[in-house]
């Protein structure tokens, strides 16, 4: 089943389903949500190669029953999950299921109250259930331990994981909700952690580490989504510090920032509480003589993020603010990442290894096809091993979707090819994208070398027309195997000709 134990579910997720269908299946958008982010921290850390169909996050697809054997198959699942997450809307309120729920995943801990807590998260989806979680269980629950607001303050209904922009023609994703599942993904993770996870380890390595410098709320999710792509772009460990750890002994702080390789410190405009005190420049001035001095710092003044008016009347402070400003870096973030993986690459000087090579391979998925994604990965892991054989040379996945590489098509020039499995459109738009794609390439007087390779797309079940390999499932099993093995192997070949002919890298470069 789960990374926790093998025989248990990591989180069951208590709802009502009318919540989640008045909602536009907001439940069930979020826990798919959450598990990729919860797969991306662990990620981050020492579970490079866990793969999502391993996290598992039981929700009732069935509908709740009444009584008999499904009622207790429920029982069981609830009695075998590490984690309980109470979506509570205002079905949830009425629901004698739901309070079952919460009394079965109780009665594991007996007594013991104060651990019950530390395995449950309640995350409110309207306004109105604030108040109605108030009394009873729930009200208990509530009072001894946090909860997460879901709901938009102006609406009281839940975040939207999507918002309109540009007058409505298209949707962009909302800061807002991400950061919730950011938030409760890093939180589920530590007390994972704490449990122990049953899955091993990836081996000790030179791991880069990229340290962020505390700022206030204003700048939170910008630095959140600026870390998430330095994770997902880079493959580096992005180390959040908050002004709670700055309180932390100095000592404390060195050992923390031991293994980071470089310390990113945003100049945070809208500075109550962070430039407060009597030294010039507050706790911006604090961590900056934190960092040991071998260790490069670099200020940021993001120019994709608009500036809050600056709260401070301290001339002191005031002139720090101008002095840090004045030698920042102007970047947005997609530049950002750009610098940092030139600071990464040349090992700012500090003995990196001139040796390390690899191969970078992008993934390109719909969502529908996340299981069959997972499987395509390790058949290309496994085949990779028969095709470089003893040369060292090591294969890296990295996300993207169309989407970011058309906007941003300066990712695929440190990538060595690129992986489609995406039945979701007809083979007729994938081709359509791609050269899309290209077409932003030569406007940078770029082009990529690649192949291709797909699952059948789903109104077009036939391609052996296209060169690419094919894959299928087996009759009477959902995995997959490789029809075309010749042409994978050639496609790996490719990847890793093209990536022994590029510069070597240092660890932790793109």
């Amino acid at each position: 089943m789960g990374i926790i134990a093998k025989n248990q579910h990591d989180v069951f997720f208590s709802y009502a389903t009318l919540d989640n269908d008045m909602q536009d299946n907001w439940v069930k958008d979020f826990r798919e949500d959450l598990r990729r982010r919860v797969l991306l921290e662990l990620r981050s850390g020492s579970y490079k190669d866990l793969d999502l169909d391993q996290i598992d996050f039981f929700i009732d697809d069935k509908g709740l029953p009444a009584n008999g054997g499904l009622m207790d198959e429920l029982v069981d699942a609830i009695r075998k999950s590490n984690f309980l997450f109470m979506f509570v809307g205002d079905a949830y309120l009425r629901s004698d299921y739901c309070a079952k729920e919460l009394e079965w995943f109780s009665r594991r801990f007996a007594s013991l109250e104060g651990q019950a807590l530390k395995h449950m998260f309640m995350v409110m989806l309207t306004k109105t259930a604030v108040k109605g979680a108030s009394v009873g269980t729930l009200g208990e629950i509530k009072s001894n331990s946090r909860y997460e607001p879901a709901f938009d303050e102006e609406t009281g209904t839940p975040l939207r994981r999507l918002l309109p922009i540009d007058q409505g023609k298209s949707l962009a994703n909302n800061p807002a909700y991400f950061a919730l599942v950011n938030k409760m993904a890093k939180t589920l993770v530590q007390r994972i952690l704490e449990k122990g996870v049953d899955v091993p380890a990836a081996p000790a390595t030179d791991e880069v580490v990229v340290a962020f410098g505390a700022v206030t709320r204003s700048l939170k999710d910008y630095r959140t989504a600026l870390a998430s792509e330095v994770a997902q772009t880079l493959g580096a460990k992005a180390d959040l510090l908050e002004l709670d750890d700055l309180a932390s002994p100095p000592d404390e702080i060195r050992a923390r920032l031991k293994m980071a390789k470089l310390f990113a410190q945003l100049v945070d405009r809208s500075p109550i509480g962070i430039l407060g005190g009597s030294q010039p420049g507050g706790f911006l001035a604090e961590q900056e003589k934190l960092v040991r001095a071998d260790l490069p710092f670099l200020w940021v003044e993001p120019r994709d993020k608009a500036d809050a008016a600056v709260k401070e009347a301290d001339a002191k402070h005031l002139a720090y603010l101008d002095q840090v400003s004045a030698a920042a870096l102007k970047l947005s973030q997609a530049e950002f990442v750009q610098e940092l993986a030139k600071r990464l690459r040349v090992g700012n000087g500090r003995g990196a290894d001139s040796s390390v090579r690899f191969a970078k391979i992008i993934l390109e998925h719909s969502e529908s096809d996340e299981e069959q994604m997972s499987q395509v990965r390790r058949i290309v892991s496994a085949a990779w091993s028969d095709v470089t054989k003893a040369n060292g040379l090591q294969l890296r996945f990295s996300a993207a979707d169309w989407d970011q590489m058309k906007e941003a098509p300066e990712l695929l020039q440190t990538c060595h090819g690129i992986v489609v499995v995406d039945r979701s459109k007809p083979l007729k738009t994938l081709y359509v994208q791609m050269d899309d794609i290209e077409d932003e390439l030569a406007r940078r007087n770029y082009e990529l070398g690649r192949r291709t390779f797909v699952l059948p797309p789903k109104s077009s079940p036939t391609i052996m027309n296209w060169p690419t390999i094919l894959f299928k499932e087996q009759d009477n099993n959902p995995d997959l195997v490789v029809v075309t093995q010749e042409k994978l192997h050639q496609f790996l070949g490719d990847v890793m000709n093209r990536a022994l002919a590029a510069k070597p890298a240092s660890p932790g470069t793109p």
